[in-house]
């Protein structure tokens, strides 16, 4: 499946290696060229490493199925980074916890076996701890479909501690105390608390850790054998050093963990990643496949004139192709995996440091994939380094 030096045929929107220019008037255009999927990662990489913001990056595109992996910088501990290097993710953590909500939920639908049951329109107090009040606003629950689209009307983060580590009793307690200003599910406000919660929810559900229950249900399946909230000796040692944006090392992890790794606390590898993707593009034929439509889908509004499906977020380019989305950051790396189904493109950006322009390399790649000029940084996808940078 990995094809390191690849070219495809591309609308003529696209014309030359990576040349951007204004939209075409339709994808997949009569008139084809050649593209060098290579090149358009050489030349988004070579603006990033060129501002220093950046240290190592990894950079994956696949487009009809062929796909192309470049590598650039150096991790500062391990050498040049590779398709094996892990990496954290950051937010990109939501849309697996996303994936184990929309299997829970096709389970309650089809009366599957297998574990844990619940519905999208199922309130978060059915899987509070004994003691615990999920607010509520005018009698209006918080439903698990509510915290999947940012929908909630719960605050981004909580306080946490900068010296101690957050858990879950202490999230479900913020969580008794706080009180709804607008009814769940009218407004879009990005909240890691909410995603926290919902995979707090699920796994409560399971009696199993999220952790667990990612490897298990969603990464086993789709051959992410190096996708997992805590590394093992081995995987630690593929892990490439962290820094934040002033350059300085930044050390691993977050303080809202472990109560919210749901919302942010994967590693990964490009590796793995693309896997995902392919996975995403409706390419990897996996019994997972039927997932996809409620994953995707257009559910609620977002900002910018853009949608939230379950967790991924979603706008149209010029020309009207659909790209779906999510960007993570945490205090030392920044991440983007960006994709259009319709025309079976897409591509993952890794860093590890985290003010790298992650979201501008993705959007220059996807934009001449689809025939359309680059756009400026998506305000589609979440801008997640402010989040890093309040909890270093």
């Amino acid at each position: 499946m990995h094809n390191h030096r690849s070219r495809l045929g591309v609308a003529a929107g696209a014309l030359g290696i990576g040349l951007l220019i204004a939209p075409a008037t339709a994808v997949h255009a009569a008139l084809q060229v050649e593209v060098s999927l290579d090149a358009l990662a050489d030349q988004a990489a070579q603006g990033a490493m060129g501002g220093g913001r950046c240290k190592a990056i990894a950079v994956g595109i696949e487009a009809n199925g062929q796909q192309a992996l470049k590598f650039y910088g150096d991790t500062g501990n391990i050498g040049a980074p590779t398709a094996d290097t892990e990496f954290e993710v950051g937010s990109i953590t939501k849309t697996f916890t996303a994936t184990l909500l929309a299997l829970a939920d096709q389970r309650a639908t089809a009366q599957a076996p297998g574990s844990p049951v619940m519905r999208l329109e199922d309130p978060l107090q059915d899987y509070a701890p004994a003691g615990i009040t999920v607010p509520s606003y005018q009698g209006a629950p918080i439903t698990l479909l509510d915290l999947a689209t940012h929908t909630s009307g719960l605050p981004r983060n909580m306080p946490v501690s900068k010296t101690s580590h957050l858990q879950p009793p202490k999230a479900w307690a913020f969580l008794n105390a706080y009180k709804l200003t607008r009814a769940p599910g009218q407004q879009f406000e990005y909240s890691n608390l909410g995603f926290g919660m919902l995979a707090l929810a699920i796994a409560r559900k399971a009696n199993r850790d999220i952790d667990d229950l990612i490897a298990n249900q969603v990464a086993g399946p789709l051959g992410m054998g190096d996708t997992m909230i805590a590394l093992d000796p081995a995987r630690q040692k593929r892990l490439a050093r962290g820094y934040r944006a002033n350059g300085t090392e930044a050390g691993q992890g977050l303080p809202s963990w472990p109560a919210m790794n749901g919302a942010g606390a994967l590693h990964s590898t490009l590796a793995d990643l693309m896997r995902y993707l392919h996975y995403q593009l409706g390419e990897a034929k996996t019994p997972l496949d039927a997932l996809l439509p409620s994953l995707q889908q257009w559910r609620r509004p977002g900002p910018h004139d853009s949608g939230v499906g379950l967790a991924w977020q979603m706008h149209k380019l010029a020309n009207g192709v659909q790209v779906i989305g999510k960007d993570g950051a945490t205090a030392g790396y920044a991440s983007v995996i960006t994709f259009a189904p319709s025309s079976h493109t897409g591509a993952v950006v890794l860093a590890n440091r985290v003010n790298c322009p992650v979201l501008q390399m993705g959007a220059q790649i996807i934009g001449p994939l689809n025939g359309t000029a680059v756009l400026p940084v998506a305000p589609t996808f979440d801008g997640d380094p402010g989040d890093a940078a309040a909890e270093q």
